[in-house]
């Protein structure tokens, strides 16, 4: 009966082993299906390296070409304004120094006529006072005298175009005689020549009548003809909305543009008009003469000044591609270098996997991969030998057990007769025996769990200690950080005081610009005088009138130049004093760096402190860890203690049957380890018949 008991058990244990298989194939079937879907959708290396790479190159690279674009892009307009400004003030110093140069002559004329200069005997020598100017002036049109009696005493080569009659009645005649003093300008005139010209007059010093002079106006349009960039142009207009300077009109001609309003609405200082017309939008810079009250305005298409912007963003653009194209091959090579090696060892594990141990991998590469396909070569080559040991040594278990099977069956068949008497005793002794055997193997389990507990404890531990060095690294690191910084803070500190004593050079400059244009001031004056003196003098002085001119260009031009000269120190003086700005803030900067950093070094004191404590605590998890480790083996010895206490009440159920129990429960014990012997030795020979070795 025991025998067959033991027959039906194994033919159990066969039909289980088969239908295990056939799930565990399932199982693994379905596994591999559901990987292969992973495998499918999963988020590669190529992909991420890819996705870092552009987002690393993109972000900065857009960023970078929008800062340079914006930036050169607004320095280009500013500098087309700041261009078109200097050319409106030079137009406005070159209309003062005309204007003003006549205005002079007119008052020191006016200042030396006497009322004998106006009698028959006096005038043959102020017609010659009037021819002498009139021929060192080749802009003026005629120079000379009218009283309210209707005496017109003009240049011998003078074109007077308007009739005593005529003259009385104007405005640039009636003015004068009403101020003294004064010197008047009057609005454009057209003569009947058809030249546009301006009356600079005033009345005589003794209020006999008045002197005057007419400014040929296409003259000053020549020297003033200055174009704003490509389309660009300078009008002056006078108090009436004439034009006194148009290049693409009449002079004298009433201003009738739509801006021309907007013009005069400003307050006379440099002023900046952006005006939306229907066709097109014009940037306007205005400014009043403060001699003649006229109004200069330089007009530019907007347009064009955004144009200008153009090429900086072509340039942008062609930098930025260039650079990706650049950085992208780059990134392409670093990806292939990386990915192709994965891809190789890829392959080969894939084969390991499936149970070829042939393979054999090539290392090709000096570096982390190179040294990962070694290792994965090295344990490929040590599985392949442990398979074969496994074979061997299966094949003779495999043997072994069923000799041992073979000789249990026949000590059973010996026994029979005597186990069936101490059966049911045996039985019972059996059942306790399982349950010690139960516990025993929970206990080992248990035992296990604790000691891989143990070793990840000890693992966590170690990787505190990285942790607790990588703190210490960080504060070494924010100390030399806030090191550097102060360097830097001290250097732009000095560089400051460098360019605040640049500044003071520039002002003391500045000073010696003005002190020249005084001097060439009165140079000027001087000479006039001299001229006049040499007028005068006759034929004596003429040579002495010619050096007097010359002398007065001469201080004209030295004039100009320091005023140029002031003009460029006050840009640079206005540069200088951003610097200094620009300085003040990078200093702060630097101070609010120092700052963050130390705030940072102490942020790594107070993490090295608390990974210190947690290592503290995870040491005293790992030791209550190893106790409890030590005594599940003492609970492991009870248990065995036990079991072997059970086996002993059972051989002493019957005194008479104690050496048949023995013998017994010996042979059931070989016999059940023989075929759960050959069982796994089965099983081990599938498993390794999965690997092929050769």
């Amino acid at each position: 009966m025991r025998i067959e008991v033991q027959v039906v058990h194994r033919n159990e244990l066969l039909k289980r082993r088969v239908g295990g298989r056939f799930l565990l194939k399932k199982k693994e079937k379905e596994k591999n299906k559901e990987t292969e879907n992973k495998r499918k959708n999963r988020f590669t290396i190529r992909k991420k390296l890819i996705l870092a790479f552009t987002g690393i190159l993109l972000v900065p690279s857009i960023l970078i070409g929008t800062v340079i674009f914006v930036t050169s892009a607004g320095s280009m307009i500013g500098e087309v304004t700041n261009n078109s400004k200097e050319t409106v003030k030079l137009i406005n110093q070159l209309v003062d120094e005309k204007i003003s140069d006549k205005t002079l002559n007119v008052e020191f004329l006016g200042r030396n006529i006497t009322p004998d200069d106006l009698t028959e005997e006096g005038k043959p020598e102020l017609v010659g006072e009037l021819d002498e100017y009139l021929g060192l002036n080749t802009d003026v049109e005629n120079v000379f005298v009218a009283t309210p009696q209707g005496t017109l005493i003009q240049a011998t080569d003078g074109k007077m175009t308007d009739t005593p009659a005529e003259v009385l009645k104007s405005s640039w005649f009636n003015d004068p005689m009403k101020t003294a003093d004064t010197t008047f300008i009057s609005p454009v005139f057209v003569n009947k020549e058809k030249t546009p010209v301006v009356y600079i007059s005033r009345q005589l010093k003794d209020g006999t009548g008045v002197l005057s002079l007419t400014l040929n106006l296409q003259v000053l349009q020549r020297s003033v003809a200055m174009k704003l960039g490509l389309t660009g142009y300078i009008v002056i207009l006078d108090s009436k909305k004439q034009y006194v300077v148009n290049p693409s009109g009449k002079q004298g001609a009433a201003a009738k543009e739509a801006y021309i309003n907007e013009i005069y609405k400003s307050d006379g200082n440099m002023d900046e008009i952006n005006y939306a017309g229907d066709d097109k939008t014009l940037k306007i810079l205005t400014v009043e003469n403060a001699s003649t009250g006229w109004r200069i305005a330089g007009i530019r298409d907007q347009s064009e000044i955004n144009g200008s912007a153009s090429t900086s963003l072509i340039v942008s653009i062609s930098v930025l591609l260039g650079s990706l194209a650049l950085a992208g091959a780059v990134i392409v090579f670093i990806i292939r270098s990386i990915i192709r090696p994965i891809h190789r060892l890829q392959k080969e594990t894939e084969s390991v996997s499936q149970g070829d141990l042939t393979t054999d991998v090539v290392v090709m590469h000096n570096d982390e991969i190179g040294d990962l396909a070694g290792n994965f070569s090295i344990m490929v080559h040590n599985l392949r030998d442990m398979i074969l040991h496994v074979q061997e040594t299966t094949n003779n278990v495999s043997t072994s057990a069923e000799a041992l099977s073979a000789g249990a069956e026949q000590t059973t068949r010996a026994i029979e007769h005597v186990t069936i008497t101490i059966q049911e005793v045996a039985a019972g002794s059996e059942r306790q025996l399982q349950s010690v055997e139960t516990g025993s193997d929970g206990v080992e389990d248990m035992t296990g769990q604790v000691f891989n507990m143990s070793d990840n404890l000890k693992d966590v531990t170690s990787k505190m200690g990285q942790t607790i060095q990588a703190a210490e690294d960080g504060n070494t690191s924010v100390i030399r950080v806030v090191e550097k910084i102060e360097n830097i803070n001290q250097t732009v500190e000095e560089l400051g005081g460098v360019i605040k004593t640049l500044s003071s050079h520039t002002d003391h400059i500045g000073g010696i610009v003005g002190v020249i244009t005084g001097i060439a001031r009165q140079t000027n004056l001087l000479a006039l005088n001299a001229s006049i003196e040499a007028a005068r003098a006759g034929e004596h002085g003429r040579g002495f009138a010619v050096v007097a001119e010359e002398v007065r260009k001469l201080a004209t031009d030295s004039e100009q130049s320091a005023h140029q000269i002031g003009d460029l120190i006050q840009g640079i003086q206005g540069e200088v004093k951003r610097a200094i700005d620009s300085m003040d803030h990078a200093v702060k900067r630097v101070e609010e760096g120092i700052l963050a950093v130390d705030s940072t070094g102490r942020s790594f004191s107070r993490i090295r402190k608390a990974v210190k404590e947690v290592a503290r605590k995870v040491d005293e998890v790992n030791e209550a860890a190893v106790q409890l480790a030590d005594g599940a083996g003492t609970v492991n010895a009870s248990i065995t203690e036990i079991r072997r206490i059970s086996e002993e009440s059972a051989g002493n159920t019957q005194t008479i049957s104690a050496a048949a129990e023995e013998q017994l429960a010996s042979v059931e014990e070989i016999a059940s380890s023989s075929a759960d012997l050959s069982r796994m030795a089965d099983q081990l020979q599938e498993l390794v018949g999965k690997f092929k070795i050769s």
